[in-house]
């Protein structure tokens, strides 16, 4: 049911409902077993969609313990709450400590899946986000150009997703003030 409540937009209700059936699924297996991922995964995207993020950060912890405990630390899963971690740290303006848990979540999935894999770039197109919002343009730009190299060869040129860079780009150059690098890279985005 709280699964419905959740799809509705009824928040408090499939929160009371996923409690309940955590704390039932808890009594029977323990506090960190892996069959409580999935009520925790849900409980997280309720406290996100209200904006409720200190919440959502703790049960996001919750759940990397879990992960880390029984996939290890370096599963490219884990990779996958650190991130989800980072994003939420991001809305916060908490800018340092996002950037420290999607550092972390790039190292593991650069080790696991490769430098190359397509799974990389949401990391790098998160860290460019803000390096770009902190103004450090050289870096958002450096870690933009990697993302888009791995997305070129692997969607190919045409992909939105690479088009999505290209305009991360082209607003960077021309927030530097370099229109005709802007410019050619917008073009490019259009093409």
């Amino acid at each position: 049911m709280g699964l419905v409540y959740q799809k509705q937009g009824r928040y408090d209700e499939a929160l009371r409902f996923l409690g309940w059936a955590l704390k039932i699924n808890e009594s029977t297996l323990g506090q960190d077993h892996p069959s409580l991922l999935s009520s925790l995964n849900n409980m997280v995207m309720i406290y996100h969609n209200q904006e409720q993020y200190d919440q959502a950060l703790g049960v996001l912890e919750r759940v990397l313990k879990i992960q880390e405990s029984t996939l290890g630390p370096d599963h490219p899963d884990v990779a996958t709450i650190l991130n989800n971690m980072g994003i939420i740290y991001q809305t916060q303006e908490q800018h340092d400590q996002a950037l420290r848990v999607f550092e972390r979540a790039l190292k593991i999935q650069e080790s696991t899946l490769g430098q190359d894999h397509p799974d990389v770039v949401t990391i790098l197109n998160n860290m460019g986000t803000i390096y770009q919002t902190q103004e450090q343009h050289d870096q958002a730009l450096k870690v933009f150009e990697r993302a888009l190299k791995i997305q070129e060869s692997t969607l190919g040129q045409d992909h939105p997703d690479v088009v999505t860079i290209l305009n991360n780009m082209g607003t960077i150059y021309q927030t530097q003030e370099q229109h005709d690098q802007a410019l050619k890279v917008f073009e490019r985005a259009l093409k």
